[in-house]
Protein backbone atom coordinates (compact mmCIF):
# COMPACT_ATOMS: atom_id res chain seq x y z
CA UNK A 1 0.00 0.00 0.00
CA UNK A 2 3.03 2.11 0.74
CA UNK A 3 4.19 1.66 -2.21
CA UNK A 4 1.34 2.17 -3.96
CA UNK A 5 0.59 5.82 -2.37
CA UNK A 6 4.31 6.67 -3.24
CA UNK A 7 3.17 5.45 -6.87
CA UNK A 8 0.78 8.24 -7.16
CA UNK A 9 2.52 10.73 -5.65
CA UNK A 10 5.84 10.44 -7.69
CA UNK A 11 4.19 9.66 -11.73
CA UNK A 12 3.40 12.24 -13.46
CA UNK A 13 5.97 14.91 -11.75
CA UNK A 14 8.05 16.93 -13.63
CA UNK A 15 11.55 18.11 -12.10
CA UNK A 16 14.41 20.62 -13.39
CA UNK A 17 17.65 18.79 -14.22
CA UNK A 18 21.02 20.28 -13.58
CA UNK A 19 21.44 20.56 -17.33
CA UNK A 20 19.06 18.95 -19.61
CA UNK A 21 15.99 20.26 -18.79
CA UNK A 22 12.71 19.15 -17.32
CA UNK A 23 12.22 15.37 -17.40
CA UNK A 24 8.94 13.41 -16.38
CA UNK A 25 8.32 10.30 -13.75
CA UNK A 26 6.14 8.13 -15.96
CA UNK A 27 7.17 5.00 -13.64
CA UNK A 28 8.01 4.22 -10.37
CA UNK A 29 8.64 0.90 -8.78
CA UNK A 30 10.86 1.75 -5.57
CA UNK A 31 13.40 4.68 -4.16
CA UNK A 32 16.37 3.45 -6.54
CA UNK A 33 14.15 2.39 -9.35
CA UNK A 34 12.28 5.48 -11.04
CA UNK A 35 11.83 5.64 -15.01
CA UNK A 36 12.06 9.18 -16.15
CA UNK A 37 11.22 10.66 -19.46
CA UNK A 38 12.63 14.41 -20.70
CA UNK A 39 10.43 16.04 -22.30
CA UNK A 40 12.79 18.06 -24.87
CA UNK A 41 14.45 14.63 -26.31
CA UNK A 42 11.99 11.32 -25.21
CA UNK A 43 14.20 9.54 -24.46
CA UNK A 44 13.52 7.20 -20.94
CA UNK A 45 16.23 5.75 -18.12
CA UNK A 46 16.00 4.25 -14.95
CA UNK A 47 17.12 6.35 -12.32
CA UNK A 48 16.50 6.70 -8.38
CA UNK A 49 14.39 9.53 -6.42
CA UNK A 50 17.74 11.03 -5.01
CA UNK A 51 19.30 11.68 -8.38
CA UNK A 52 16.25 13.00 -9.97
CA UNK A 53 15.75 15.80 -6.79
CA UNK A 54 19.05 16.77 -7.08
CA UNK A 55 18.81 17.20 -10.30
CA UNK A 56 21.79 14.65 -11.40
CA UNK A 57 20.22 13.21 -14.44
CA UNK A 58 21.16 13.73 -17.86
CA UNK A 59 20.13 13.12 -21.20
CA UNK A 60 22.60 11.46 -23.80
CA UNK A 61 20.41 12.67 -26.41
CA UNK A 62 20.54 15.91 -26.09
CA UNK A 63 23.24 17.85 -28.17
CA UNK A 64 26.37 17.95 -25.42
CA UNK A 65 29.50 17.94 -27.25
CA UNK A 66 30.67 21.33 -28.84
CA UNK A 67 26.72 22.27 -28.01
CA UNK A 68 25.77 19.84 -32.04
CA UNK A 69 27.49 16.50 -30.51
CA UNK A 70 24.69 13.76 -29.63
CA UNK A 71 26.62 11.16 -27.90
CA UNK A 72 23.40 8.57 -27.23
CA UNK A 73 23.81 5.78 -25.19
CA UNK A 74 25.10 2.77 -27.51
CA UNK A 75 28.80 2.76 -27.48
CA UNK A 76 31.24 4.29 -24.71
CA UNK A 77 34.12 7.14 -24.98
CA UNK A 78 36.64 4.70 -23.37
CA UNK A 79 37.17 1.37 -22.64
CA UNK A 80 39.91 -0.03 -19.98
CA UNK A 81 40.47 3.93 -19.66
CA UNK A 82 41.33 4.57 -23.22
CA UNK A 83 39.87 6.10 -25.20
CA UNK A 84 38.14 4.31 -28.37
CA UNK A 85 39.98 5.20 -31.70
CA UNK A 86 35.84 6.08 -32.68
CA UNK A 87 35.21 8.77 -30.11
CA UNK A 88 38.44 10.13 -30.59
CA UNK A 89 38.21 10.84 -34.19
CA UNK A 90 34.32 11.78 -33.71
CA UNK A 91 35.39 14.50 -31.07
CA UNK A 92 38.35 15.42 -32.88
CA UNK A 93 36.02 16.80 -35.99
CA UNK A 94 33.59 18.12 -34.17
CA UNK A 95 36.25 20.19 -32.11
CA UNK A 96 37.81 21.19 -35.35
CA UNK A 97 34.46 22.40 -36.20
CA UNK A 98 32.72 23.92 -33.56
CA UNK A 99 35.04 24.53 -30.63
CA UNK A 100 35.20 28.36 -30.99
CA UNK A 101 38.94 28.52 -30.42
CA UNK A 102 39.50 25.86 -33.46
CA UNK A 103 37.29 27.16 -36.07
CA UNK A 104 38.66 30.46 -36.79
CA UNK A 105 41.77 28.61 -37.93
CA UNK A 106 42.48 29.44 -41.74
CA UNK A 107 42.12 25.35 -42.43
CA UNK A 108 39.23 25.21 -40.15
CA UNK A 109 37.23 28.19 -41.51
CA UNK A 110 34.02 26.86 -42.91
CA UNK A 111 34.34 23.30 -41.86
CA UNK A 112 31.06 21.50 -40.66
CA UNK A 113 29.95 17.76 -39.83
CA UNK A 114 26.97 16.82 -41.11
CA UNK A 115 23.57 16.24 -39.08
CA UNK A 116 24.32 12.38 -39.03
CA UNK A 117 27.65 12.50 -38.06
CA UNK A 118 26.43 14.74 -35.30
CA UNK A 119 25.54 11.61 -33.81
CA UNK A 120 28.10 9.12 -32.20
CA UNK A 121 26.04 5.83 -32.54
CA UNK A 122 25.85 6.86 -36.64
CA UNK A 123 29.32 7.70 -36.78
CA UNK A 124 31.29 5.02 -34.69
CA UNK A 125 28.61 2.29 -36.64
CA UNK A 126 29.77 4.39 -40.11
CA UNK A 127 33.64 3.80 -38.69
CA UNK A 128 33.46 0.51 -38.19
CA UNK A 129 32.67 -0.56 -41.94
CA UNK A 130 35.41 1.69 -43.44
CA UNK A 131 38.44 0.22 -45.34
CA UNK A 132 41.37 1.36 -43.05
CA UNK A 133 40.02 2.48 -40.58
CA UNK A 134 41.37 -0.02 -37.79
CA UNK A 135 44.95 0.71 -39.77
CA UNK A 136 47.31 2.25 -37.69
CA UNK A 137 48.56 5.88 -38.65
CA UNK A 138 45.11 6.04 -41.11
CA UNK A 139 43.31 9.84 -40.76
CA UNK A 140 39.90 10.41 -41.40
CA UNK A 141 40.24 13.01 -44.56
CA UNK A 142 37.04 14.70 -46.11
CA UNK A 143 38.23 16.46 -49.28
CA UNK A 144 39.92 13.87 -51.57
CA UNK A 145 36.67 13.12 -53.05
CA UNK A 146 35.27 15.90 -53.69
CA UNK A 147 38.15 18.63 -53.68
CA UNK A 148 37.21 21.83 -51.87
CA UNK A 149 34.67 19.72 -49.92
CA UNK A 150 34.20 20.95 -46.08
CA UNK A 151 31.96 19.09 -44.82
CA UNK A 152 32.37 15.42 -42.90
CA UNK A 153 29.66 13.37 -43.68
CA UNK A 154 29.45 9.83 -44.86
CA UNK A 155 29.47 10.56 -48.46
CA UNK A 156 32.79 12.61 -48.67
CA UNK A 157 34.67 11.14 -45.79
CA UNK A 158 37.02 8.40 -46.03
CA UNK A 159 40.29 7.11 -44.11
CA UNK A 160 43.57 7.47 -45.73
CA UNK A 161 47.16 6.82 -44.80
CA UNK A 162 49.04 9.49 -43.47
CA UNK A 163 51.37 10.20 -45.91
CA UNK A 164 48.87 10.19 -48.75
CA UNK A 165 46.59 12.64 -46.37
CA UNK A 166 49.56 14.78 -45.81
CA UNK A 167 50.32 15.05 -49.01
CA UNK A 168 46.93 16.47 -49.86
CA UNK A 169 47.76 19.15 -47.31
CA UNK A 170 47.93 22.94 -48.83
CA UNK A 171 49.48 25.11 -45.78
CA UNK A 172 47.13 27.80 -47.57
CA UNK A 173 48.25 29.55 -43.70
CA UNK A 174 52.02 29.27 -43.79
CA UNK A 175 52.98 29.10 -47.45
CA UNK A 176 52.37 33.19 -47.66
CA UNK A 177 51.73 35.07 -51.89
CA UNK A 178 52.98 32.53 -54.09
CA UNK A 179 50.91 29.44 -55.32
CA UNK A 180 51.72 25.62 -53.79
CA UNK A 181 55.10 24.54 -53.58
CA UNK A 182 56.65 27.65 -54.75
CA UNK A 183 58.53 30.07 -52.94
CA UNK A 184 60.90 33.50 -54.19
CA UNK A 185 63.94 33.85 -53.52
CA UNK A 186 65.53 37.22 -55.72
CA UNK A 187 64.90 37.10 -58.72
CA UNK A 188 63.77 33.32 -59.11
CA UNK A 189 60.96 31.18 -58.13
CA UNK A 190 62.31 27.83 -56.09
CA UNK A 191 60.15 24.73 -56.29
CA UNK A 192 59.94 22.25 -53.34
CA UNK A 193 57.64 18.78 -52.87
CA UNK A 194 57.94 16.50 -50.08
CA UNK A 195 57.97 12.98 -51.17
CA UNK A 196 58.23 10.44 -48.32
CA UNK A 197 59.05 12.90 -45.44
CA UNK A 198 61.89 14.21 -47.25
CA UNK A 199 61.86 17.81 -49.00
CA UNK A 200 62.72 17.73 -52.41
CA UNK A 201 64.06 20.46 -54.75
CA UNK A 202 62.78 20.50 -57.79
CA UNK A 203 64.65 23.88 -59.26
CA UNK A 204 64.58 27.74 -59.82
CA UNK A 205 62.39 29.50 -62.62
CA UNK A 206 62.22 32.95 -63.98
CA UNK A 207 58.36 33.27 -63.80
CA UNK A 208 55.71 31.77 -61.65
CA UNK A 209 54.05 30.21 -64.02
CA UNK A 210 57.03 27.97 -65.23
CA UNK A 211 57.47 27.31 -61.53
CA UNK A 212 54.15 25.77 -61.18
CA UNK A 213 54.23 24.09 -64.04
CA UNK A 214 56.86 21.80 -62.39
CA UNK A 215 55.41 21.36 -59.23
CA UNK A 216 51.92 20.79 -60.73
CA UNK A 217 53.65 17.82 -63.03
CA UNK A 218 55.51 16.53 -60.16
CA UNK A 219 52.87 16.20 -57.99
CA UNK A 220 50.44 15.00 -59.53
CA UNK A 221 53.11 12.26 -60.78
CA UNK A 222 53.80 11.61 -57.18
CA UNK A 223 50.19 10.91 -55.84
CA UNK A 224 49.89 8.78 -58.81
CA UNK A 225 52.54 7.11 -57.45
CA UNK A 226 50.98 6.88 -54.15
CA UNK A 227 47.89 5.58 -55.03
CA UNK A 228 49.91 2.37 -56.79
CA UNK A 229 51.98 2.28 -53.20
CA UNK A 230 48.82 2.09 -51.24
CA UNK A 231 46.78 0.42 -53.97
CA UNK A 232 45.55 -2.98 -52.02
CA UNK A 233 45.09 -1.27 -49.08
CA UNK A 234 42.77 2.12 -50.56
CA UNK A 235 39.24 2.09 -50.68
CA UNK A 236 38.95 1.68 -54.55
CA UNK A 237 36.89 5.35 -54.57
CA UNK A 238 40.31 6.97 -52.71
CA UNK A 239 42.67 5.11 -55.37
CA UNK A 240 40.70 6.40 -58.32
CA UNK A 241 40.29 10.15 -56.93
CA UNK A 242 44.18 10.09 -56.71
CA UNK A 243 45.16 9.09 -60.00
CA UNK A 244 42.38 11.59 -61.29
CA UNK A 245 43.46 14.48 -58.96
CA UNK A 246 44.52 17.53 -60.55
CA UNK A 247 46.89 20.64 -59.18
CA UNK A 248 45.61 24.15 -59.61
CA UNK A 249 47.50 27.27 -59.45
CA UNK A 250 44.25 28.64 -57.10
CA UNK A 251 45.06 25.58 -54.31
Amino acid sequence: MRSDNKRLHYVGKRYLSNNCGYCTIVEYINTKKVLIRFDETGYERWTSIVNIKSGEVRDPMQPSVFGVGIFGDTYPSRENGIPVKQYSIWYGILQMSYDEKQKIKISNVGVTVSDEFQHYTKFYDWCERQTGFYRDGWVIDKDLLVKGNKCYSKENSIFLPIEINSALTTNKAKRGNYPIGITKRCSTYNVNITKHNKLIWLGAFNTVEEAFHKYKTEKEKHLKELAELYKDQLDPRAYKALLEYKIEITD
